[in-house]
């Protein structure tokens, strides 16, 4: 037993030694960590926000930005509150004339308003295009607004499409 004592004795003396010469266990540094890159975001794709305010506006401009980006947005009831009660032009209606065309977008030009027997006319031309620019159809469309007659419903006061105007 006395043999066995002074063998672990001197295994732990060496044990010991043999600690006190170690070389600390290097830890990496931030500079030899290797790092995965991270991915670059990707470019997200431009989405529109819907100017909604512009349906209860005075300005037949953002009325018709508004319904352009409705449009591109494939927002079809949102396109289908610009036309007056009575036009026959819905979401459906919206849809199927433009729902094939690859971002369809609408360019207005410059509109002249006018005034006739309590109502506003802005009339306009427009051009259709698609995501190529080619262009697939050009005319002149209408926007309408009672303007302040009594009796006048909500929808009347704000700008409108006026029956008769072209689904370009």
């Amino acid at each position: 037993m006395r043999g066995l004592a002074r063998f672990a004795a001197v295994l732990a003396l060496v044990t010991g030694l043999a600690a006190c010469d170690a070389q600390p266990t290097p830890q990496p540094s931030q500079s030899t960590i290797a790092r995965i890159p991270e991915p670059e975001p990707k470019p997200s794709a431009t989405r529109l926000v819907l100017d909604y305010a512009a349906l209860d506006q005075h300005d037949p401009d953002r009325v018709l930005a508004f319904y352009s980006s409705a449009l591109a947005t494939a927002d079809w009831l949102g396109a289908a509150r610009v036309w007056g009660e009575g036009a026959g032009v819905d979401a459906k209606a919206l849809e199927r004339r433009y729902g094939q065309v690859e971002s369809p977008t609408l360019l207005f030009g410059k509109g002249e308003a006018e005034g006739a027997a309590g109502s506003l006319y802005y009339e306009v031309t427009a051009t259709l295009t698609d995501g190529s620019g080619a262009v697939l159809g050009k005319g002149t469309v209408t926007l309408r607004r009672v303007n302040g007659v009594p009796g006048a419903t909500p929808s009347a006061l704000r700008w409108h499409f006026a029956a008769g105007t072209p689904v370009i």
